[in-house]
């Protein structure tokens, strides 16, 4: 090859290499979407309000503002009922005691007993986001079984069959579509039943006209001496001798004019201590558990614990084993 044809060669391609497309730009990675909220967050969000709102309204309601405490607990459910709309049987709960204590024209009535449907509401979200929590187990895999190894077919001899047509050609009939039977959901119900033995009624503040009045005991006295100074309250709290921790013990006055509630909570070791001293009077006493389910229901309500204490001058111990 001579020097002439080497060097148009080399033209040619230095030509061509210039002309060629130039590459476009490698494209960058997208920001990764932020993630949505799932269900047990919105869980987790309705506990906290709940719970916050718990607590402020308890301070209206012991200082005398009832009615102010109603409007908070009243604005609390309609606020936080949207959010658990996954969970409708809790918000039909919630719905069901809104206007239940719509018909009333007591406010003390209205307060207290939307304190308690908070107070189940609360209990069963507990319960869902438990649940939920859960680890879940994967069943452990089935032994495989090795195939036989199939036995060698025996040499038979060989015949020809005779062929026959048949004399009409059916056709197949369609299949019949399978069928599935639907089992029902399980009826799930927020925990309402009442027991067979129920301890005796307390008296709740003011009679409204569509509550059913409740006498107190005989041996009741109308309000407790002011001039009595009250006591520090702790004790313990165990289910099946096992303490119980996470759930609060809530103790409501039964022979005071306008009824007075005062809670504390467990710790992981059943013990509880309330942080100020009760004033002296006569209590009746209900637990509720960080889960519903952990106790007999009986034990949740004040109207069916069977659970009284009398608070007189200086410290008081109250142990609770429930059964």
């Amino acid at each position: 090859m001579t020097v002439g044809i080497r060097f148009l060669i080399g033209v040619c391609a230095a030509a061509l290499a210039s002309t060629a497309p130039a590459q476009p730009p490698a494209p960058t990675a997208s920001p990764a979407p932020k993630s949505l909220p799932t269900l047990v967050d919105l869980d987790k969000a309705a506990l906290d309000i709940l719970k916050d709102i718990h607590d402020r309204g308890a301070k209206f309601y012991n200082d005398g503002d009832s009615p102010g405490c109603y409007r908070l607990y009243q604005g609390a459910l309609i606020t936080v009922r949207p959010f658990i709309a996954h969970r409708p049987l809790i918000q039909k709960f919630i719905e069901d005691g809104l206007n239940e204590v719509a018909t009333s024209d007591s406010p003390k009535a209205q307060a207290f007993r939307l304190h308690e449907i908070i107070e189940q509401a609360r209990g069963e979200l507990k319960s869902e986001i438990k649940k939920a929590q859960a680890p879940k187990t994967e069943p452990a895999p089935k032994e495989i079984l090795k195939d036989k190894p199939k036995e060698a077919p025996k040499d038979k001899p060989k015949t020809t069959p005779k062929e026959e047509l048949p004399d009409e050609i059916v056709k197949d009939k369609p299949k019949p579509a399978p069928t599935t039977d639907v089992k029902p959901l399980p009826n799930v119900t927020l925990a309402t039943d009442k027991p067979k033995d129920p301890a005796p009624p307390v008296p709740v503040p003011d009679k409204p006209k569509d509550v059913t009045p409740v006498v107190p005991p005989k041996d009741a006295p109308k309000e407790a001496p002011k001039d009595v100074a009250g006591g520090q309250l702790s004790g313990t709290v165990s289910y099946q001798g096992k303490p119980l921790s996470g759930a609060d013990v809530t103790v409501v006055t039964t022979d005071q004019k306008e009824p007075r509630v005062f809670t504390a909570k467990t710790g992981d070791d059943g013990k509880y201590q309330f942080a100020k001293p009760l004033p002296a009077a006569k209590y009746v006493v209900f637990i509720t558990p960080a889960d519903a389910k952990a106790i007999p229901e009986r034990f949740q309500s004040a109207g069916t614990s069977g659970l009284v204490l009398t608070v007189t001058g200086g410290p008081s111990t109250l142990d609770i084993d429930l059964k």
